[in-house]
């Protein structure tokens, strides 16, 4: 939750700092569990498209379509990962 606030602070003001502390948290939600859900990937993924957005580095765009792609092997009915997969 704290990684999404994050993401919609930076959403709302183009900080790119929300965006670095929004990859963070979901970074280390990922690395504190042993089963990962998959909409935390779903959010990582969004937010390293954003910060592809922001940095005009399109290694974030492939790294966000990797982390994606893995989020809808585990949940391939998940319409929000379908969509953000779209986008980036």
């Amino acid at each position: 939750d704290w990684g999404i606030a994050l993401l919609n602070l930076a959403d709302i003001t183009r900080e790119k700092k929300h965006v670095q502390d929004a990859i963070e948290k979901f970074e280390q939600a990922i690395l504190l569990h042993e089963r990962v859900n998959p909409v935390w990937l779903i959010n990582y993924g969004s937010a390293l498209d954003f910060w592809g957005d922001i940095s005009d580095d399109d290694g974030y765009y492939e790294k966000a379509i990797e982390v994606l792609q893995h989020a809808l092997t585990l949940d391939p009915t998940n319409i929000q990962g379908r969509y953000h997969l779209g986008l980036a």
